[in-house]
């Protein structure tokens, strides 16, 4: 039985926007960027976000993404397993209370764990997570930020990207990753458009419905990364919206 693949919007934004081999770009570093990565825009804020999202996507139609794309995107992790945004020089150290960020980690060993061949990078980019999860069982864009919806669902990918199960993964607090995003969903003291949907973080104020952390985390609660399978166009009826009896709306 053929299965289909579905890779989230961005994945397929950047399948789209990739050939299948590296574009080549300026080498205006000293580890010379455009050895293996993909696009021609400077990569100063998304160099690994974007690569990872490329090489999934590939991976998912069953193309087999270029060495060089590859070895780009696994030497562009720190000693201690976390990768920053892009790295212009791999040969100077990370600084580790700065620079490394969740998202470009998780999407890095979500990437790598597709393609294979990078055990120990996984591995190490794993071990940066689990170091860095905050009490509440979720994780910040930076570590020991506040829990985004995000953040926390593209770690829930890296993990189930590996054969693990999230739900086992609970911080030093007792909370696992998903108390972290079911306390970030809106329920019944919502307006009844927005109820169950999530908000990108509770950090500042009231939350707010956020048509990006609600479509992660719908896919986090679920145990799936960027890359899952469709159910496809016939789905049946339309799941109902929350009912609360009493509740606003």
């Amino acid at each position: 039985m053929n299965i289909r693949r579905s890779v989230a919007a961005l994945s397929l934004c950047a399948a789209l926007g990739a050939a299948a081999a590296p574009a080549a770009v300026a080498d205006d570093s000293p580890a010379g960027r455009s050895k293996g990565l993909y696009g021609a825009k400077d990569p100063k804020f998304d160099g690994v976000w974007r690569q990872s999202l490329a090489l999934l996507a590939q991976d998912a139609v069953g193309v087999t993404p270029a060495k060089s794309a590859i070895d780009w995107l696994a030497g562009q992790g720190c000693a201690d397993g976390g990768f920053a945004a892009y790295r212009a020089d791999t040969s100077k150290a990370c600084d580790p209370k700065k620079g490394e960020f969740t998202d470009a980690t998780a999407a890095a060993i979500q990437a790598l764990a597709a393609v294979g061949g990078r055990a120990d990078t996984v591995e190490k980019g794993v071990g940066w997570l689990k170091r860095h999860q905050n009490d509440d069982g979720g994780w910040g864009m930076n570590p020991g930020g506040p829990s985004d919806a995000n953040s926390t669902s593209v770690a829930i990918g890296a993990f189930a990207a590996t054969g693990q199960d999230p739900a086992k993964l609970n911080s030093k607090g007792g909370k696992s990753p998903y108390d972290a995003l079911l306390g970030l969903q809106l329920g019944c003291s919502a307006n009844a458009e927005e109820r169950g949907a999530f908000a990108y973080t509770a950090d500042k104020g009231k939350p707010v419905a956020n048509e990006l952390a609600t479509a992660s985390a719908a896919l986090a609660t679920q145990g799936k990364g960027f890359v899952f399978e469709t159910v496809g166009k016939d789905r049946g009826v339309a799941p109902e919206p929350l009912s609360c009896a009493g509740g606003k709306g």
